[in-house]
């Protein structure tokens, strides 16, 4: 009723810092095929309580549904094998973050499937000699682990020799060798997969 004021003050208590998840997408960098390296792009991730430190793991998959990491796959990089062993598989890296308050969260890429190279074919047979005025047989075998059909051709032959293309990755180089055929002879063989 005198109209007299009074302030009080509370005592301070300082505002603590609750640990924010990170935020962002991770994503592939490099191009998904057999013998190819790619990277965990990570530039897409922040977390407001500051920087973060990565840990990568590598998984396949092959229905693009179910995941299983990848033994030793724990590099920002994932060299894809040069062999058969992850064409058609789908692949993705998981990327958990650490913030400066110890918080965790964990990321997901998008899968990409891996696609083939085409390998060259091989010869995978072995070449034999021939006495004098005898007859000459070579049964050529050839593989390619892409699964194609190659046509098998001679581009160096002697005249005495014939090559026979069976249509199913194998051959027959055939002679006769007389007394002039006596000595080296060159031969050379080619194996085409088309693609």
């Amino acid at each position: 009723s005198l109209g007299g004021t009074s302030v009080f003050y509370s005592a301070s208590q300082q505002v603590a810092n609750v640990d924010d998840a990170a935020t962002g997408t991770v994503s592939i960098s490099g191009t998904v095929q057999e013998g190819d390296s790619v990277t965990a792009d990570t530039s897409g991730l922040s977390d407001v309580d500051g920087s973060l430190s990565f840990a990568y793991q590598w998984q396949s998959s092959t229905d693009d549904s179910t995941f299983a990491d990848i033994t030793n796959a724990t590099n920002v990089t994932y060299g894809i094998p040069s062999d058969q062993s992850m064409v058609g598989r789908y692949l993705r890296v998981k990327v958990t973050t650490t913030d400066s308050l110890g918080g965790t969260s964990v990321f997901y890429s998008a899968s990409q499937q891996v696609a083939n190279v085409n390998d060259n074919p091989t010869f995978n047979s072995a070449t034999s000699s021939v006495a004098e005025d005898g007859t000459y047989t070579y049964n050529v075998t050839v593989t390619d682990v892409d699964g194609e059909i190659c046509s098998i051709t001679a581009t160096t032959l002697p005249t005495w020799m014939t090559l026979v293309d069976n249509g199913n990755n194998t051959a027959t180089l055939s002679g006769a060798a007389g007394t002039e055929h006596v000595g080296d002879h060159a031969v050379t063989l080619r194996a085409d997969d088309g693609v």
